[in-house]
């Protein structure tokens, strides 16, 4: 798991590209503070929605799980399991070229959000593509 691009945006969600590493655990750990004080924002009693919309070889939703580590404290972790990158619409993928590892930046997978809705107020907090790090000995 790694970020490839990360940027701050002052009007609406931050951009966070991601990489998943096929055959490997994701783990991305969030702290959420308030912009203007910088104190923790408090998440408790959220619902949190994060998922990938898969644009080859045809577009499918792929959810990832929220994890809730400490919500009082705006803490939590989206997690998309290794076994789940052996899976469609990964398994589905056409074979690169040759059997050498495509480079991270080069395999775009689709686009990516997570968002929560607190009190009735839905606020989209990241946005980002997903691009893939393919094992051809896994396909």
């Amino acid at each position: 798991m790694s970020i490839v691009r990360a940027k701050t945006n002052p009007y609406g969600p931050a951009t966070l590209d991601i990489q998943l590493e096929q055959g490997a655990d994701f783990r991305l750990k969030f702290k959420v503070k308030d912009k203007n004080t910088g104190d923790p924002l408090p998440l408790t009693g959220a619902v949190f929605v994060c998922h990938m919309q898969s644009s080859t070889p045809v577009t499918s939703c792929v959810n990832f799980t929220v994890e809730e580590t400490d919500l009082a404290n705006g803490e939590f972790n989206v997690v998309f399991p290794a076994a789940s990158t052996l899976l469609a619409p990964f398994l589905n993928l056409p074979l690169p070229d040759d059997v050498r590892p495509i480079a991270p930046d080069k395999y775009p997978m689709g686009g990516w959000i997570l968002h929560w809705t607190l009190g009735g107020v839905t606020t989209r907090y990241v946005e980002g593509t997903v691009y893939l790090d393919r094992d051809p000995c896994l396909m």
